[in-house]
């Protein structure tokens, strides 16, 4: 028999596409999040310069009260 190997949870694959994936935000990154969003870059853009999954970013902006 084959052995059965564990399944990844959604965590585990966001963990590993984004860097920063399910860590706390520090303020050096939301200083950073609101410079980029007056910079006009799309949430693509800060995604990837912040090493955080799109959603984060969108309900990031919203708390700032940026979008």
């Amino acid at each position: 028999n084959a052995p059965i190997m564990p399944t990844r949870s959604h965590m585990d694959e966001m963990k590993a596409k984004y860097e920063k994936a399910y860590v706390p935000w520090t303020a050096e990154e939301e200083e950073k999040l609101k410079k980029y969003h007056a910079q006009g870059l799309t949430v693509a853009d800060i995604s990837k310069l912040l090493r955080r999954n799109e959603g984060a970013i969108v309900s990031r902006k919203k708390k700032l009260g940026l979008s």
